[in-house]
């Protein structure tokens, strides 16, 4: 099986978001000449639109489907298809808490094959961090000062470092201050 999928880097919460995986080569292994897939999302209010293609290229079926798990997508040499378009359009979810490390990380798709016999296997799991605004020009800062820091050796500038991490971890506008004096002291030393 071959994947093709859209990539992912930060995501802002609350926005809306489309994330499409295209299925090809579905019949290498003889024993996959029938399966089931298992989709499933961390999105939110999510619709899943699965397209069907034959050899042709041309589209045999088109289905929508409500929900964070989707189930029982069928993949058969027998049906003719011989693409699947995998397609789910939803919310990035808002962050419970934050933390600077490691990054808040969402389970944007993940794929899970099912063969006759009912043994599954993970096709392929996509995360992407996500955040406010607020917390990923915080990160930003956080990570500039922490380069600078790192670079010469001083207990009060990496101790005033670490406040800023651990204050990341609820509270933006310290952190970003934390981080702005313990960049200070670096260059200070």
């Amino acid at each position: 099986m071959s994947i093709r999928r859209t990539e992912f880097k930060h995501e802002r919460v609350g926005t809306q978001h489309t994330v499409s995986v295209t299925l090809t080569e579905l019949y290498q292994d003889p024993a996959l000449e029938s399966s089931t897939l298992a989709e499933s999302t961390g999105l939110t209010d999510v619709t899943w639109t699965v397209t069907r293609y034959d050899q042709t290229g041309a589209q045999v079926d088109q289905q929508s489907y409500d929900g964070r798990q989707l189930t029982g997508t069928r993949i058969a040499a027998a049906d003719g298809t011989n693409r699947i378009t995998i397609r789910a359009v939803g919310t990035i979810p808002f962050v419970e808490s934050f933390s600077y490390d490691p990054k808040q990380s969402l389970r944007v798709i993940s794929l899970t094959q099912t063969r006759r016999g009912e043994s599954s296997n993970v096709v392929d799991i996509w995360t992407a961090t996500h955040g406010t605004e607020q917390s990923v020009s915080t990160r930003e800062r956080l990570t500039t000062a922490r380069e600078i820091v790192s670079t010469v050796d001083s207990g009060q500038a990496s101790q005033t470092m670490q406040d800023a991490i651990d204050a990341y971890n609820g509270e933006f506008a310290p952190a970003t201050q934390l981080a702005s004096e313990a960049e200070a002291v670096a260059k200070q030393t």
